[in-house]
C-alpha cells in the first residue's frame, strides 16, 4: 500500500489518498518459433576384403544388435544423386522467399519505405508503427506467416493451373504491391487468359513508389519476370 499526500497551497487542507496495487495477469503474444533442427551422427563403417575381419570384431564388441546394411558403389552414387534431387527440389520451393528477402532486406527497427508506410522486418507492414522492433527470429517467423497469406490471396484470384516458379514470381509480386493491384490490374487478366508472353512486361510495369520509379523495384520486377519465365534471376 502507498500513502500520498496530496496537497496544493497553504489554504488546502492535507488529504490522504490511498493507492492500492493489484497484479494484473497480462497475457504476452510471442510467435511459436519452430523446435531447432536435432541432427544425429551416424557412424559408418566401411568393409572392404583387406579389413572386414578387424571391422567386425570392433562391431561384435559394441552394445545392441548386429545388423548389416550392405550398398555397392553404384547404389552409393544413386543415393548420393537422390539427396542433391531434394536439395534441388527444397531450394526451388523457397526461390519466392529468397527473392523476396534479397529485396525487402530485413530491418529490425520499424522505418518509413519509399511510399511513406510504417515497414519492419522483411517488408511486414500490417499492424506496424514508429518505435517497433523485432528479433532476427521474430522477422524470420512474420516472413512465413505473411507467405501463406500472400499465397492465398494469388491462389484465389489465379484462375488457371501455375508451375512452380510463376506462382513464386506472383507472390512476390503481391507481397511488394498488395493483392488489390493485383485483383485490379491487366496482368491478372493477362493470366487468367493464359497470355503468357504478354505477362513479364505487365510484371515490370509496377516499378514507382510514391510516384516516383525507384532503381530496387525496377530490379525486383526483372527479377519477378525472369523467375515467372524460369529463367535464371539471382544476378539481377
Amino acid at each position: 500500500m502507498i500513502l500520498i499526500m496530496a496537497c496544493s497551497c497553504s489554504l488546502i487542507p492535507t488529504k490522504q489518498i490511498e493507492v492500492t496495487a493489484k497484479p494484473i495477469d497480462r497475457k504476452i503474444v510471442q510467435p511459436v518459433m519452430p523446435r531447432e533442427i536435432d541432427l544425429k551422427e551416424p557412424m559408418w563403417i566401411v568393409i572392404t576384403p583387406d579389413n572386414w575381419e578387424d571391422q567386425l570384431a570392433m562391431i561384435e564388441q559394441q552394445e545392441g544388435e548386429l545388423v548389416f546394411l550392405a550398398m555397392t558403389i553404384p547404389d552409393y552414387e544413386v543415393m548420393a544423386y537422390n539427396m542433391q534431387e531434394l536439395k534441388r527440389y527444397i531450394n526451388e520451393l523457397k526461390e519466392v522467399v529468397v527473392l523476396i528477402k534479397k529485396f525487402e532486406g530485413c530491418k529490425l527497427e520499424a522505418y518509413k519505405c519509399a511510399a511513406g508506410v510504417w515497414t519492419i522486418g522483411y517488408g511486414s507492414t500490417k499492424n506496424v508503427k514508429e518505435g517497433d522492433t523485432l528479433t532476427q527470429g521474430e522477422a524470420d517467423y512474420l516472413l512465413k506467416h505473411e507467405m501463406d497469406e500472400y499465397e492465398g490471396y494469388v491462389n484465389d484470384m489465379v484462375k488457371v493451373d501455375l508451375n512452380q516458379n510463376k506462382f513464386d514470381s506472383l507472390v512476390s509480386w503481391v507481397f511488394n504491391l498488395g493483392p488489390s493491384n493485383l485483383s485490379s490490374s491487366t496482368l491478372l487478366t493477362k493470366i487468367n487468359n493464359k497470355d503468357w508472353e504478354d505477362v513479364p512486361n505487365q510484371i515490370k510495369r509496377w516499378n514507382k513508389a510514391g510516384g516516383r520509379v525507384l532503381d530496387g523495384l525496377i530490379r525486383r520486377r526483372e527479377a519477378e519476370a525472369l523467375l515467372f519465365e524460369g529463367k535464371e534471376w539471382h544476378q539481377v
